[in-house]
């Protein structure tokens, strides 16, 4: 936990590491992410943005890297909600590998929107260069973007579900949380989700 005193939102980050962009199976990973919190219409956003109103947009991402890559969700929420917010986050992480997995109609939405966008995804030579330097640089093979649609097109409720259990493990989740300590300490250490660390704007611990 990093103090802020006085501000009216906490910044909530959760992370843990993924596969490597290269991962045979990335396009299942992506895919489970997306239906997770990979977009406006995914379950995280829909849960504390739409429904609970406690922010203005909460997500998860997988950063694409050479090996390891850091899996995040990111929450910025009012303050007098940030414990609130933070045992939602576990809850619809762990539903969605338990009781409420990935549904074939989120799948189709995330098909569709994965290869309808294809078209302006190489609208300028920047583009069409970083496509490239992608390849090189993840260890992708050549006709990654070529099969790409098809191989979208193709996946299976049963392959998104069986990377969602793989990749995203709620019980390895370190959580950082920005805000004012006054406010939000109490209430998050009462959630005994694990040792709570205190630290400076530097990243030093200070307790």
């Amino acid at each position: 936990m990093i103090d802020r005193p006085d501000a009216a939102q906490s910044m909530i980050i959760g992370g843990h590491v993924a596969p490597p962009t290269s991962d045979p199976a990335d396009l299942a990973i992506e895919a489970a992410n997306q239906i997770l919190g990979g977009d406006f219409s995914a379950r995280l956003n829909l849960n504390l943005r739409e429904d609970k109103n406690w922010s203005y947009g909460v997500y998860s991402t997988i950063v694409d890297a050479e090996a390891q890559r850091p899996f995040l969700i990111l929450a910025p929420v009012q303050s007098d909600k940030t414990a609130d917010a933070i045992a939602e986050l576990r809850r619809e992480l762990s539903g969605y590998l338990s009781d409420q997995p990935a549904q074939d109609v989120e799948l189709e939405r995330i098909k569709a929107n994965n290869t309808l966008s294809l078209p302006g995804r190489w609208e300028t030579i920047s583009a069409v260069n970083g496509s490239l330097i992608s390849l090189v640089r993840f260890n992708l093979p050549d006709d990654h973007w070529s099969t790409f649609a098809d191989r979208t097109r193709a996946l299976t409720i049963e392959e998104v579900r069986e990377q969602a259990e793989r990749v995203i493990q709620p019980d390895r989740m370190i959580w950082v949380v920005v805000g004012d300590l006054a406010k939000i300490r109490e209430s998050i250490e009462a959630l005994g989700i694990g040792e709570i660390q205190l630290l400076d704007t530097d990243g030093n611990s200070i307790e």
